[in-house]
């Protein structure tokens, strides 16, 4: 192998390189967003959960207020008519109300959850593809850079290659 051979031979196996870790990080990058997303579906899942059991147990707790409520007005002698009946529907009305946000706050967590996993998965393929490109152009730079040296090694006469003091 003649001396003039190692660059070209340098940049073929540097460009190789630069390609093939290139691909490997688009892959590593787009494995990272399905696993993002999957964690987040994951979160989405718990929102939920946790939404429907904190709303139960609100609902729950609701139910025994209100039952409170009736039981120290008839022992009250207070009568279920007019605003006493009005004041007890509002009451229930706001109790409901809580539990209904309750509900609207775990489905708003698990769709910003769903959301944010599917950002990560398109931000993960993006990234693949944006390495394809990157890993084509590492190619060309190769190619245009061994082209050089064979042209350079073309132009050069032998005794200059080989080192030869004339």
């Amino acid at each position: 192998m003649s001396l003039p051979m190692i660059p070209m031979i340098a940049s073929a196996v540097g460009s190789g390189i630069q390609m093939v870790s290139t691909l490997q990080a688009g892959k590593a990058a787009e494995l990272a967003g399905e696993v993002a997303n999957a964690n987040a579906k994951t979160r989405a899942r718990q929102a939920e959960s946790e939404g429907l059991e904190r709303g139960r147990r609100l609902s729950s707790n609701n139910r025994q207020r209100m039952s409170a409520i009736r039981a120290r007005m008839a022992a009250s002698g207070v009568q279920m008519t007019g605003s006493s009946s009005d004041t007890l529907g509002a009451t229930a009305s706001r109790l409901e109300l809580r539990v209904q946000d309750v509900a609207y706050q775990a489905s708003t967590d698990a769709m910003a959850e769903r959301y944010s996993g599917a950002v990560s998965r398109f931000e993960g393929r993006q990234a693949r593809s944006a390495s394809y490109l990157g890993a084509a152009g590492h190619l060309a730079g190769g190619v245009y850079d061994a082209s050089s040296a064979m042209n350079k090694m073309k132009k050069t006469p032998p005794a200059a290659a080989a080192g030869a003091v004339g």
